[in-house]
């Protein structure tokens, strides 16, 4: 005997095959499953990148239209600002008649 038993190699090759066989397939599924991923996070990061892009313009046009109505808000408040200091304006002249009559009446 020469120490190899010829009968159990050749009852191993089917084995040595099927797990030669198994190996591959699972390689091939792993590359397949890591390409797939990556095209998936490029498919995500195409769409995260849009919705930023589209958030940022919505954000810009809000921003517009605050300042837009900023700017008209302070120009009401100046308006008022106006009509009440013409107002306090004539109560003052009405309050000073009024004194300036008081006194004439007390006077007569």
């Amino acid at each position: 005997m020469t120490g190899l038993d010829w009968a159990a190699l050749t009852r191993l090759v089917p084995e040595i095959a099927i797990v030669a066989v198994f190996v591959w397939f699972t390689l091939e599924r792993d590359k397949r499953q890591h390409d797939e991923s990556k095209s998936n996070h490029t498919e995500w990061r195409r769409f995260l990148d849009e919705q930023r892009e589209s958030f940022l313009a919505a954000l810009q046009d809000n921003n517009g239209l605050y300042r837009e109505g900023m700017g008209r808000l302070a120009e009401e408040i100046k308006a008022l600002t106006q009509q009440t200091n013409s107002m306090n304006a004539m109560l003052s002249m009405h309050d000073q008649q009024a004194r300036e009559f008081i006194r004439r009446a007390e006077s007569k």
